[in-house]
């Protein structure tokens, strides 16, 4: 790689990083957002005897990302990859807040 083509390399992967950086921090500003959610709902569930894990909700909420992914993703390359990812994670963030929910 010539040394102006290394430099425009440098500048661009430096710039696609600051954006993921700033994606990172709002993602985790989310995901604190949401767990206060979900720690305020196990609350509630606890004070009304209720069951920490609904198999329904949980089904509904990987419908609803589903949907999302579907309806937002405008090209259908890597479609179904991008779909399984994003599911894993938020089965992943579900299991975690029912284990947040039930050291209440």
């Amino acid at each position: 790689m010539k040394k102006s083509e290394e430099s425009v390399y440098q500048s661009k992967l430096s710039d696609l990083r600051i954006q993921l950086n700033t994606i990172d921090e709002d993602l985790i500003k989310l995901l604190i957002s949401r767990f206060s959610l979900t720690d305020e709902i196990g609350r509630l569930k606890q004070n009304s005897n209720q069951q920490i894990y609904d198999p329904d909700r949980e089904t509904s909420i990987i419908d609803n990302i589903t949907e999302t992914i579907e309806e937002n993703h405008l090209s259908r390359t890597n479609l179904v990859s991008l779909k399984s990812c994003i599911i894993e994670i938020y089965r992943e963030i579900m299991n975690q807040s029912k284990i947040s929910q039930s050291k209440l």
